[in-house]
């Protein structure tokens, strides 16, 4: 049996159709673990309906505490021999759960990540569709390559686990990780593995952007986003440390290291720059012996930046900085530094400025009006079906408490 677990906050709007594309599965070997994080909408009487009319479906209560938690509290009350974390705000294709089953019974998995198409599909990118078409592969015991891979990119509802792997290995949710908890997860996780298996089905509909959501929530704050991605790295040090992995694949952990977080903490603007460097300095210390540290301080890609953090904080601060990060930009995110450098002639020229009113002027372009038609469709459709779901929940829950 397969044990969905769903962390629930807030989501009225949009959790009927996530919870209803479940119950129409082709395979019905399956429990729905719905955890209410103290929601303050009406996500909790949808559940109650849920509840009334499907016996699969369970309820936990929780005070607040963040999806981190709501999912290790489904993950306790959880009954089957497979377990997937599902997000509310999304929908599974309806032949998920068997394809899925059958991939565990054939292969022994630990871990299974599979494919996914973005919801609606006007709002998806090159570079997130890359992410979401894996090829098909078994990795034996961990390759680096599982990680590395950008079509394996580490979110928290493409990958099923064997209960028995995540008992076996005591895998948790970091209940002190509010934002990146799927990368910490896989990161903790693709190492243990004895067997992963990678399928190119696209077995799920991501919901690309929603208002309100936690991802959009912090959207914004760039200097708590890189917070908390230090706090992430943290935490991946310390699980593999504790199993030894950073013996053999140290070297690899550095460089993910600085290419998820160096830039961006060197960006980070003077009144915080300093403290978060100071803490990301002391966790690289802490976990990784100085040679490995003064090797990284030597790389074509990382070195500067490196150095900066390290060794010489003068490399992050005035004239020195400016020229580490173009250095850096140009070697590692060129196709960012194109947009930065364009951007930066545009308000020197002011020709931002002019290309707007001109705009303003011009009637939209044909591939702008139909954008727009789009994103007015799919916002009525999505009223509409979440309307048509609760309603047919109602008439359900109804003829139930007639029988």
């Amino acid at each position: 049996m397969v044990s969905i677990i769903i962390p629930v906050f807030n989501v009225e709007r949009c959790l009927s159709v996530c919870i209803d594309s479940i119950r129409r599965q082709t395979d019905q070997n399956f429990e729905v673990i719905c955890v209410n994080d103290s929601s303050t909408d009406r996500s909790r009487e949808v559940l109650s309906l849920y509840e009334k009319v499907d016996s699969r479906v369970k309820v936990i209560d929780v005070p607040n505490g963040g999806p981190s938690a709501a999912r290790n509290a489904g993950l306790a009350a959880s009954s089957g021999d497979i377990v997937w974390f599902v997000d509310s705000d999304d929908i599974l294709e309806q032949s998920a759960i068997a394809t899925i089953r059958k991939t565990f019974a054939e292969t022994g998995a630990d871990m299974v990540t599979f494919g996914a198409v973005c919801y609606p599909s006007f709002y998806g990118n090159p570079w997130l569709e890359r992410c979401l078409s894996p090829e098909a592969k078994v990795y034996e015991g961990f390759c680096e390559e599982v990680l590395e891979s950008p079509s394996h990119h580490p979110f928290v509802w493409r990958t099923a686990f064997s209960k028995s792997f995540v008992e076996r290995e005591g895998l948790r949710w970091d209940e002190n990780l509010r934002f990146g908890e799927d990368e910490a997860l896989h990161f903790a996780a693709y190492p243990l593995s004895r067997k992963t298996v990678i399928l190119p089905d696209k077995l799920y509909k991501y919901r690309v952007s929603r208002e309100g959501s936690l991802m959009d929530s912090r959207a914004d704050a760039e200097a708590l986003k890189i917070h908390d991605h230090i706090r992430v790295v943290e935490h991946i040090c310390r699980e593999w440390s504790k199993h030894r992995i950073c013996d053999h694949h140290g070297d690899f952990l550095l460089r993910y290291i600085a290419e998820f977080v160096f830039i961006d903490a060197v960006r980070l603007p003077r009144a915080v720059r300093l403290s978060s460097l100071n803490y990301l300095s002391n966790v690289l210390e802490r976990y990784f012996a100085a040679e490995q540290i003064s090797s990284l301080c030597k790389s074509a890609r990382y070195g500067q930046l490196a150095v900066a953090i390290v060794k010489d904080r003068s490399f992050a601060f005035g004239l020195k900085r400016r020229y580490v990060l173009y250095r850096a930009t140009l070697l590692n995110r060129p196709g960012e530094m194109l947009r930065r450098v364009t951007a930066k002639i545009g308000r020197v020229t002011k020709l931002s400025a002019v290309v707007r009113r001109i705009r303003d002027i011009l009637p939209a372009s044909k591939k702008t009006q139909m954008r727009l038609f789009e994103e007015q469709v799919w916002n009525a459709h999505q009223i509409g079906e979440s309307q048509m779901a609760l309603s047919l929940l109602r008439m359900e829950a109804c003829e139930k408490s007639n029988d």
